[in-house]
């Protein structure tokens, strides 16, 4: 068994008792790993760094140490559980793992000041924001664990929530089992439960095409999840009625308004153009309305657009 305090002597050249973040990286061997747990690693580290000197001691490297062990086997179970499927890292374990890292009161909570610090020292700089974002929405300058994980999951975090659920519904469309689906996969399982209208086509494949991020026509299992709630908001915008137009129009509105803000900026939209491609001129049309509108429009402008 590896022990940390080991780890840290070898790593520590100068014996002043004291690493860099990147040596402490460095220093936990394991497997190569996929982005998504690196930056785990890198904000654990930030977090457990509180004086802002870009080094840790012993103690805090064992600390670190058992937060990754810990993570690692989360993912080893996910692995044993979910087979030829690439599983996010669940978004409320790692919250609660962020959590350990800080220190607290004896009532074991954390202040917005602990937090805040943290959030400043983030690379990823859409993380940074919706953290601070939600720091201003929490009614107390404190928190514990469960206020914080409440508080800090992320909107994609939260979808991937949803992923176990779905697992099996994936696997059965991933009918040539790739770990992704294509938009002939996904038709094929629609018209197995309900005869697919031909406007309707088009309006899936923009919907796989605006959750498709790495544009390879294929959605992997998150971006499935998303396709899922998508197509539940469908039904539910239709009250198991008649699927109409507007209820279709309604789906892809909440899709390009990627901040959930309920109204469409120009970056927004400047994605859909891009995602769809879009002709120039019917850019020019939609970008001179929008610009009469101060720059961003409602649902009611959206539908007007496809009138």
């Amino acid at each position: 068994m590896i022990s940390p305090t080991n780890v840290f002597k070898e790593i520590d050249k100068d014996k002043d008792e004291l690493i860099t973040l990147e040596e402490a990286l460095k220093g936990v061997h394991y497997e190569k790993e996929e982005k998504e747990f690196k930056q785990f690693e890198e904000n654990v580290l930030l977090i457990i760094d509180s004086d802002n000197d870009n080094k840790i001691t012993c103690k805090e490297f064992k600390q670190f140490f058992k937060i990754i062990e810990i993570a690692q086997n989360i993912k080893i179970c996910q692995k044993m559980n979910f087979t030829n499927i690439q599983i996010p890292f669940p978004e409320t374990e790692k919250l609660k793992l962020y959590f350990r890292c800080f220190k607290t009161n004896k009532k074991g909570e954390i202040t917005t000041e602990q937090i805040l610090n943290w959030s400043r020292k983030i690379k990823d700089p859409q993380q940074q924001v919706f953290i601070e974002t939600s720091l201003r929405n929490m009614n107390s300058n404190k928190c514990d664990e469960q206020l914080f994980t409440k508080c800090f999951i992320s909107p994609d975090g939260y979808i991937m929530e949803y992923c176990p659920k779905y697992i099996n519904v994936f696997k059965e469309i991933d009918l040539n089992q790739n770990g992704k689906i294509d938009i002939q996969e996904i038709m094929y399982h629609i018209s197995r439960i309900f005869t697919v209208p031909e406007n309707m086509r088009d309006f899936f494949t923009i919907v796989i095409k605006l959750l498709d991020s790495d544009g390879d026509n294929e959605l992997n299992l998150v971006e499935f999840v998303k396709y899922c709630l998508a197509l539940n908001h469908l039904f539910d915008f239709s009250k198991g009625g008649e699927i109409t137009k507007d209820h279709m129009l309604m789906v892809l509105y909440e899709l390009v308004d990627i901040d959930g803000s309920g109204l469409i900026d120009r970056m927004e939209m400047e994605r859909y153009f891009n995602i769809l491609h879009t002709p120039f001129d019917t850019r020019e049309t939609v970008r001179n309305i929008m610009k009469q509108c101060g720059g961003v429009i409602d649902f009611e402008v959206f539908k007007y657009l496809y009138s």
